[in-house]
């Protein structure tokens, strides 16, 4: 669906005027006072320390930073251009709780439908296995289902509130620049329920939460050393 509202777009003459990245750079210096949204279903030790404003040790290389702004790039025309063809509801629409905080990146109106969607940039080969496997990764199915139910709670916001029809992961190629558009049905929330619900209790007693070690997220945590010392 993103494809063909992109395609549309560019058989528009329109001309492309100066794009704001300020809504999709992330913050450098975030609000560690609540759990954050886009962190569901990764590692509850991680979450908890990051919430207590625990140092970040993790070394930002060029091509880590490089990475992380052509993510930047990459959302904020995707917003642009929704914008232009006039099926934007809401970008960057901030969520908040007693316990968490987020910002989903676009709610698109398409059919009378409105669609959540929540856009992922990844590598060659991590698109390459998730076009074998057709479906979400499951931590990011967690994070939409998260965004679902922080929408349906919220009170009040920038934007007339109206009930989602759909939601969808618009996964984007930096190498190719190709893009997978998956579905969510966030009908089950039994998984998504039962990560916060244990996360906020070890928060409530402050307790720290067991080490569980997962190589591919171990490898990239910004608390490795403390963890694993």
């Amino acid at each position: 669906m993103l494809q063909t509202i992109l395609n549309n777009f560019f058989s528009t003459d329109t001309e492309i005027l100066t794009i704001m990245l300020e809504v999709s750079t992330h913050n450098k210096h975030p609000d560690h006072a609540k759990f954050r949204a886009s962190d569901a279903g990764k590692c509850h030790r991680m979450r908890y320390w990051k919430r207590q404003g625990l140092a970040d040790k993790r070394e930002l290389t060029l091509e880590l930073q490089m990475a992380m702004q052509t993510g930047n790039l990459l959302h904020a025309f995707v917003q642009y251009a929704l914008g232009e063809m006039g099926v934007l509801f809401a970008a960057e629409m901030e969520l908040e709780d007693d316990h968490r905080i987020g910002h989903l990146d676009a709610l698109v109106k398409d059919d009378d439908k409105l669609i959540l969607y929540d856009f992922k940039t990844v590598g060659g080969k991590q698109m390459y296995y998730l076009k074998q496997d057709e479906r979400p990764k499951s931590e990011h199915v967690l994070q939409v289902m998260t965004y679902h139910q922080m929408y349906i709670n919220t009170n009040g916001g920038p934007v007339e509130y109206q009930s989602i029809d759909e939601c969808r992961i618009a996964y984007i190629s930096r190498d190719t620049l190709e893009m997978l558009d998956l579905s969510i049905h966030p009908n089950n929330t039994f998984t998504v329920n039962a990560d916060w619900e244990k996360l906020v209790g070890y928060w409530e007693r402050q307790e720290t939460p067991p080490m569980v070690s997962n190589n591919w997220e171990c490898k990239y945590c910004p608390y490795n050393s403390t963890c694993m010392g």
